[in-house]
């Protein structure tokens, strides 16, 4: 029975690439889903790999209104100015620098969510995925009592260990200690296995957040770091981005699936994205490290570090600049810079297949291009005549 279901799935399958039947209505409705719907639907690409199922007329971004839109998106001019930017070498391992891109989106993705997790509101996760670190002793006791704080986008969480003091371990030094804490806003940590370790929580939208500070110019920092605080919206977005980001780089992996306007979103939102994120991150490391007080600050020496939250969401940002480049080394096949509004989609995307519609094609194959049914594009919008 197992066998019989398998070759009637794939005897279905066939003939609907075959286009001897169409899917029924719940297939139909799986492979209407946005991008991923696809990957299981019957295409009419040539391509032998695995990659069919990534880069096909069901994966691509408003599928069904596509054509329709095409003049106003595919052929606009700038959309056909960038699709014929590329190199010959870059249309011959067009797999292989996609594939790459892919790799490089999906890292950024998990960088991205790492710096995510210092975004929350629990303060475990503030300790282990901080965008800022300080660490230092206090002076207000004999011996220097140690302390860390660590800086989130939500709030920041700070431990003072009154129990771990050098070159004294009276309880006079300690109940000092637990003194200074207790003036700090500090309370006792009782889960915590190390003996005499008090924590303090501020989050950054409450009003006394930056007044527990003892030293003017530190409650002035403390101010400044507040109002440069990326949005935690923003890290949201820069995770979601990476999604869009990841499905271009897989439609864009064969001739079939490559389309003029997938490429120009590819270029315009990597730039616009790393100009954006990189501003809000210099704006964060200047106010919340870069300026921020060191050495013997407020009865304390305190040494400041970026935190592996601000590291990871740097290089997730980083990635845009080689993952645009891997578009522009990309070039559109040929055949789809001209103006072909009467096909249909499927028709469209395998004219990417088609002999001369690599720009690196034969000289020959390229003045086959003059007798093309289809017309040059032109941006006038009477394109439907041969020229």
């Amino acid at each position: 029975l197992a066998r019989a279901f398998v070759d009637a799935r794939f005897d279905r399958a066939v003939s609907w690439r075959a286009g001897a039947m169409s899917p029924d209505g719940c297939a139909r409705c799986i492979f209407e889903i946005p991008t991923c719907g696809g990957f299981c639907a019957p295409t009419q690409s040539s391509e032998e790999s695995c990659l069919r199922h990534f880069s096909n007329e069901y994966t691509l971004p408003l599928k069904s209104v596509y054509m329709r839109l095409a003049p106003c998106l595919e052929f606009a001019p700038a959309c056909v100015r960038f699709a014929s930017i590329g190199t010959r070498w870059g249309s011959r391992h067009r797999a292989s620098i996609m594939m790459f891109a892919f790799a490089l989106n999906l890292l950024a993705l998990l960088l991205s969510v790492v710096a995510l997790l210092g975004t929350t509101s629990n303060d475990w996760l503030t300790q282990r995925f901080p965008w800022v670190e300080g660490s230092g002793r206090t002076t207000a006791c004999e011996g220097g009592c140690p302390f860390e704080v660590y800086v989130g986008v939500m709030m920041q969480v700070s431990y003072m260990h009154c129990g771990v003091v050098s070159n004294s371990s009276s309880d006079a030094v300690s109940r000092a200690c637990l003194t200074r804490a207790g003036d700090m806003g500090f309370h006792d940590l009782r889960s915590t296995p190390r003996p005499g370790t008090l924590s303090r929580t501020l989050f950054w939208h409450d009003y006394h957040a930056c007044r527990l500070a003892k030293d003017a110019n530190l409650r002035y920092h403390c101010g400044e770091c507040k109002k440069r605080l990326l949005p935690r919206s923003s890290v949201i977005i820069a995770v979601a981005s990476q999604f869009p980001s990841i499905a271009k780089d897989l439609q864009r992996s064969t001739r079939f699936g490559d389309v003029n306007c997938q490429k120009s979103v590819g270029i315009f939102t990597n730039a616009l994205g790393l100009v954006s994120s990189m501003g809000a991150l210099v704006g964060f490391w200047y106010a919340c490290y870069s300026t921020l007080p060191r050495g013997v600050v407020a009865g304390g020496d305190i040494r400041w570090t970026i935190g592996i939250g601000f590291h990871c969401l740097l290089l997730a940002t980083l990635v845009k600049i080689p993952d645009a480049i891997c578009h522009l080394l990309v070039p559109v096949p040929r055949r789809k810079w001209r103006r072909q509004v009467k096909l249909t989609l499927a028709e469209y995307m395998k004219s990417g297949e088609e002999p001369g519609s690599d720009p690196d094609a034969s000289s020959d194959a390229n003045t086959d291009l003059c007798d093309d049914q289809t017309a040059p594009f032109d941006s006038s919008g009477s394109g439907d005549e041969p020229a």
